[in-house]
């Protein structure tokens, strides 16, 4: 896709991966991106990821799929009392098949 980067949390980077940038932080990560030209930016990862972005300041908006399914257990999205933050409603649609979207603003 054009207009897309790839920046992978790390700090380990393997320079045998093409076409990705690496940071060794959530403020090195948007500093990058920014420096690249892209406005948004999406965090794609396990709970810890989102938590050092959300605790460094870094998440404006939050969107969540609910998909028709039911499982046994979960996965949190974000991990440890640090990562509480209140947050207002946005939008929310159905997309397909019983998809549904939530979208949401960060408050603090």
């Amino acid at each position: 896709m054009s207009g897309i980067i790839n920046i992978i949390l790390t700090h380990e980077p393997d320079k045998k991966i093409k076409n990705v940038f690496f940071a060794d932080s959530p403020v090195t990560a948007v500093k990058l991106a920014e420096e690249k030209g892209c406005n948004n930016i999406l965090i794609a990862g396990g709970s810890h990821t989102s938590s050092s972005f959300l605790e460094a300041g870094l998440i404006d908006e939050i969107f969540f799929s609910i998909h028709p399914l039911i499982l046994g257990q979960g996965i949190k999205p974000f991990e440890g009392k640090a990562s509480e933050r209140k947050i207002t409603l946005i939008d929310s649609k159905i997309v397909s098949d019983g998809l549904v979207e939530i979208h949401y603003k960060v408050l603090e």
